[in-house]
């Protein structure tokens, strides 16, 4: 797949935590959207979810001041955050920066005297490693831009806080000395980035566990269409080992080179191979005979909040 070259257009924030992930998925979105599966129901949920977290991190901050211009018009964002810092303002909200054809939008921008802080909501219990590349690439954008910035902290929801009582909803960190560390090696790679779009070719990059840390791609439909519809990482507890099955050229489960390792995968290759379901028809029937009538379910998953509703219940 070769893409005409183009006239390059800029990478934002997000696009660029895109490519450190996986060069050829930020390719794919930039010139071939049309791979791009639809936005699954739950995405929307989670993207909904994290909006309500960055509003409620927002009320921490009284007189912040709101960048308003929409995501599609950069310029008028960035030009509000002029302002906004002009005016004196002491806390900016979704402040816009550019600098080198790359555009980063901060969650909360705080003032300390004559510099500034940069602090990155997230709607997770604790500071993962991306959240340091995505802190640094806002710093990276801030300075060039001329903001003076003196720390950087990401700001996560705080396991310890219990419903109906959201007084301690977040925690910070500071992740100054991380964040400055991280740096230059952020910027070597949106370089190669940039580089990357500029080639009218695809970039070469098979499938590993990249496609799924620290987010599922969205084109997994389109790189993994060579992986049968049972194969070996279809194994539960085998992820690993999966990968070092698909190095050496085997897939599918029933390749016989591919050999279990606890009772479950014994159980499931064997269905595989013999293509018979394995039921246990008396360990059933033994636990039906415990339960008691009527059986009321809750499936957990459903009420996973990011901000906890019901009492006693934790952010998850």
């Amino acid at each position: 797949m070769s893409t005409p070259k183009s006239k390059y257009l800029g990478l934002s924030k997000s696009r660029i935590m895109q490519g450190l992930q996986c060069a050829k998925s930020l390719y794919l979105s930039v010139y071939h959207p049309e791979l791009h599966p639809p936005k699954p129901p739950g995405q929307q949920a989670i993207f909904d979810q994290g909006h309500e977290v960055g509003g409620r991190a927002q009320i921490l901050y009284p007189g912040g001041v709101s960048i308003s211009a929409p995501y599609y018009d950069p310029k008028s964002a960035v030009e509000q955050t002029k302002q906004a810092i002009e005016s004196s303002a002491t806390a900016i909200f979704e402040g816009t920066f550019s600098h080198n054809d790359v555009v980063a939008k901060i969650d909360i921008l705080q003032k300390k005297s004559t510099t500034w802080e940069i602090i990155e909501v997230k709607s997770t219990t604790s500071v993962k490693e991306e959240h340091i590349d995505d802190v640094a690439i806002q710093a990276l954008i801030a300075n060039g831009a001329g903001l003076p910035v003196s720390e950087y902290s990401v700001m996560h929801l705080n396991r310890e806080c219990k419903a109906p009582d959201l007084s301690n909803l977040f925690s910070k960190e500071d992740v100054t000395s991380e964040v400055r560390k991280r740096m230059a090696g952020i910027q070597r790679e949106i370089d190669e980035l940039k580089n990357t779009l500029a080639n009218p070719n695809l970039p070469k990059k098979d499938i590993g566990p990249h496609c799924t840390s620290p987010y599922e791609c969205p084109f997994i439909k389109h790189c993994w269409s060579h992986i049968p519809a049972k194969s070996i990482f279809d194994l539960p507890g085998m992820w690993k080992k999966a990968w070092e099955y698909y190095a050496q050229g085997i897939i599918s489960l029933t390749d016989p080179r591919v050999t279990p390792n606890s009772v479950t995968q014994e159980r499931r290759l064997e269905a595989a191979r013999s293509g018979k379901r394995w039921v246990d028809e008396r360990g059933i029937l033994a636990e039906l005979e415990n339960w008691k009538w009527p059986l009321h379910y809750l499936d957990f998953e459903t009420i996973g909040f990011a901000i906890p509703s019901y009492k006693g219940t934790a952010p998850t």
